[in-house]
């Protein structure tokens, strides 16, 4: 478990670096659904208050992104970045070690928050590709927790 915990710190750290550059719209809409759906799993799953709560962090990381789009170059930052992570991350790992909720739809919230990470060119078209691997991920997260 702990060569896991390992690897995912690495991960994150490591692709960290490269989201913080890229666009802070891109990268906080990404991280806005994702929070969005994890809420509604959250309370589907039986648990309100992790739902409130993940709510509040999903609106918080919506309000990032239209911050975002009135500066469309501005980049997203370290800081926010991770304290964006740190933040779902924890909630998600304290929900999923805590209680009953179901693994699947965390490991596929993780995956969805980790989508981001992966390296793309900016354009149109590959921004539409990493939209549509959140909106899908999200999306059968969603389906297995109401399940």
């Amino acid at each position: 478990m702990l060569a896991v915990g390992v690897a995912i710190f690495f991960i994150l750290w490591a692709g960290e670096a490269r989201v913080a550059l890229a666009p802070a719209w891109r990268v906080f809409i990404s991280y806005a659904i994702t929070a969005a759906v994890g809420a509604f799993c959250f309370a589907a799953g039986g648990e309100a208050r992790f739902g409130q709560v993940t709510g509040g962090l999903a609106a918080a990381l919506g309000a990032a992104a239209v911050v975002g789009l009135g500066k469309s170059d501005s980049p997203a930052g370290r800081t926010p970045v991770t304290v964006a992570t740190m933040a779902f991350g924890g909630m998600l790992l304290v929900n999923g070690l805590a209680s009953d909720f179901p693994i699947v739809p965390a490991v596929l919230l993780l995956a969805a928050w980790l989508i981001p990470l992966i390296p793309h060119g900016g354009t149109t078209k590959s921004n539409s590709f990493q939209f549509a691997g959140v909106v899908v991920t999200t999306a059968l997260a969603a389906l297995i927790a109401k399940g």
